[in-house]
């Protein structure tokens, strides 16, 4: 292994692609020789010229093709390494994989699947979905990944979508943090039933995110505050927003200006235009504008927009399909707007209908590619499946 590490370092610093060149010297012979024989003996005469020659050949070297070349040899030792551990197998954990760009995540997440493949290695990779373009097909050239086929992936956190779900995972949770902390604290006097719900909401799904909130909570209730209300919440979540976003311009690199450009277009037309948190987008015509498709999938997986329905008509019916987007909590102008409607996701009335969510305002898509194209942006978004 030290060995295959000292020669991998030492290729650090060369170029991905460069030429090599190969010079060989030698010589060439020439020339006649004569047969004399005389009284049974033999007199051999030459005459021989010597010529220098040098040969020299061009190679084009490819430090990807030479490392895939490598994978025979690193199978072996991985399998080595198994067996002087009692045939136990090896995990390997690619975590916050997004930070690599996406140019190159095919051919990163290629190599350690080639390199699993027969062995006792089992890959896990941590990444964010829509940042994510784990799979490549070019000029006939497969490379990566294919999820459903050679991977299988699995949801890590809640979407709202599933808002019922959502919540009993997270009272759960709570009681059994009570539990395990032997801290006696009866939940149902310490955060009211709209405050829960909020925070639910404000969590985006996220179990950590939805912790880390409550603990700030509680340090409210240590302070003198008798019980934890929605106000609170909103006021908690508004206050953890720069670290949100600290979070954001973080895990976008390159691509966060881009961003940031669609999501004060939603959040001016929601927040500002419609006073709501709730919108609604066409699954019918947002094929048509694959820009805007990426950065709302983005913004979802980035937990700043969040899915609350991913099939729904509209109030009245217009006979199109769409999707409700909840713009996050973090991003309200304060924790108590004037004149705004709140639609909580897990509402529906008595015949099971989502009413509210249906009447939410549609985005015009295309005043949103107006917007952006106004903008002259000089580069656009890598799309992802």
């Amino acid at each position: 292994m030290r060995k295959k590490i000292t020669e991998f370092k030492s290729q650090l610093l060369l170029p991905d692609n460069y030429d090599e060149s190969i010079k060989r010297s030698g010589s060439d012979k020439s020339g006649a020789s004569v047969k004399v024989s005389a009284a049974g003996s033999e007199l051999n005469a030459s005459n021989e010229n010597v010529y220098a020659t040098e040969t020299q050949k061009s190679l084009q070297i490819n430090k990807l093709n030479n490392l895939r070349n490598e994978l025979t040899e690193l199978k072996k030792i991985v399998i080595e390494i198994s067996k002087f551990l009692d045939n136990k197998h090896i995990y390997l954990v690619l975590d916050d994989f997004y930070f690599v760009k996406k140019s190159d995540q095919s051919n990163f997440v290629d190599f350690f699947h080639r390199l699993s493949k027969d062995t006792p290695i089992y890959l896990k990779v941590a990444t964010i979905k829509h940042r994510s373009a784990l799979y490549s097909h070019v000029n006939g050239i497969i490379s990566g990944i294919e999820i459903g086929h050679d991977a299988q992936p699995i949801e890590l956190d809640y979407t709202l979508d599933q808002f019922q779900a959502l919540s009993n995972f997270m009272w759960d949770l709570l009681i059994q943090a009570n539990r395990n902390s032997n801290a006696g604290v009866d939940l149902k006097t310490l955060i009211s039933d709209n405050a829960f719900k909020q925070l639910c909401l404000a969590s985006g799904g996220v179990p950590r995110d939805f912790l880390s909130l409550f603990i700030k909570l509680c340090n409210n209730i240590i302070s003198g505050k008798s019980i934890i209300t929605k106000t609170d919440v909103n006021e908690i979540a508004i206050e953890n927003y720069p670290i949100k976003l600290e979070n954001f311009k973080r895990d976008t690199a390159e691509e966060k200006d881009l961003l940031e450009y669609y999501l004060k277009f939603l959040r001016n037309f929601m927040l500002t235009e419609k006073n709501t948190n709730i919108c609604l987008v066409s699954n019918n015509d947002l094929g048509d504008y694959s820009q805007i498709k990426q950065a709302v999938k983005e913004l979802v997986d980035l937990r700043l927009l969040h899915l609350v329905d991913s099939n729904t008509s509209s109030a009245p019916s217009d006979g199109k399909r769409y999707s409700a987007y909840m713009i996050d909590i973090g991003l309200y102008p304060n924790s108590k707007p004037r004149n705004f409607n709140q639609i909580e996701p897990g509402v529906v009335d008595e015949a099971g209908r989502k009413d509210q969510i249906r009447s939410s305002p549609k985005v015009n898509l295309e005043r949103f590619k107006d917007y952006i194209d106004d903008l002259n942006l000089s580069h656009q978004l890598k799309e992802t499946e």
